[in-house]
């Protein structure tokens, strides 16, 4: 208190405003964190989780930030699997000299090679997987698009300009890049651990990128619907099938609570009676066909 009594003193007004919100938002998040309907607070939260750039957790490798999922048409991918690779370039980039260049926004120019994304990803680097990963950045080349609305204006970013890939004199698949510098700042991420870069199957995948779809979202109150999700596969399943992958979504959503990322407790409905603990959950409990709910646990350290 004695600091910000110096601040006015002193008409240091700006940053005594910045220094109340800080701690305005400091101890607010300290006293509602553990309240159990934390969707009511979302307003807190969504203040709040920008600081988590500031904590040793956003600056793990492997971290896929959701919060892209929600920005962009999805249509503007030929399908799901672009999406994560895309996710995962981002990842791998970050770890690369670049050059910055400007346009009206700032980009980032990367070259490397195909073979080293190839290896980050865990994809064996032989002919085809490098087509395959040639067709990706043809996709790139669409020209992904961002769209930003403030109160006075409006603005919209393409955020891959150019992507070049060829073949080097040494026979080499090289790649070059440029990238828009929004995309490595998030407003408000998710950090989501890269289950990705491991063998899945089809099953298993299906699950993991709705998990991340549904975590993409602002709210800290994440609603799963299984039964609509198992309507969305185009054929009939059987009901082995379906449990395994009412297990892929308990396995991973027990990983997410394990590594602090969600709350113990999962409710099937309003009604705080109607919960059970994610250790506790079985496929049986998903049987039902009403959603429920888990919540997002912000990792933030106030000094």
């Amino acid at each position: 208190m004695n600091d910000l009594y110096h601040l006015l003193l002193e008409y240091r007004f700006e940053e005594f405003e910045k220094t109340l919100s800080y701690q305005f938002f400091k101890y607010s998040f300290k006293i509602f964190s553990c309240c159990r309907h934390p969707e009511q607070i979302d307003w807190l939260m969504k203040r709040v989780r920008p600081y988590q750039h500031k904590n040793e957790l956003s600056e793990q490798e492997s971290i896929i930030r959701s919060d892209y999922i929600s920005h962009f048409v999805f249509e503007q991918f030929e399908q799901k699997l672009d999406l994560i690779t895309f996710l995962q370039l981002l990842v791998y980039v970050r770890t690369l000299n670049y050059q910055t260049k400007s346009l009206r926004s700032n980009f980032r120019e990367f070259k490397f090679r195909l073979g080293d994304f190839l290896n980050y990803t865990n994809q064996t680097s032989n002919h085809y997987q490098l087509m395959k990963l040639k067709k990706f950045f043809d996709v790139l080349k669409k020209n992904l698009v961002m769209e930003y609305f403030t109160d006075k204006s409006y603005r919209m970013l393409v955020t891959i300009p150019e992507v070049f890939v060829y073949k080097s004199e040494q026979n080499i698949w090289l790649a070059e890049i440029w990238i828009a510098e929004e995309l490595f700042e998030y407003l408000h991420p998710f950090i989501f651990p890269d289950f990705f870069k491991k063998r899945l199957t089809v099953d298993e995948f299906k699950v993991l990128f709705e998990i991340v779809t549904i975590f993409s979202s602002n709210s800290t109150r994440k609603e799963f619907n299984i039964q609509q999700f198992l309507d969305s596969y185009s054929s009939n399943i059987n009901g082995t099938r379906q449990k395994k992958i009412k297990e892929f979504f308990i396995k991973y959503l027990k990983i997410l609570r394990e590594e602090s990322k969600i709350r113990d407790e999962i409710l099937f409905s309003s009604s705080s009676l109607d919960s059970k603990k994610i250790d506790q959950l079985t496929s049986e409990d998903l049987s039902s066909s009403k959603p429920f709910s888990v919540f997002e646990m912000i990792d933030v350290t106030f000094k």
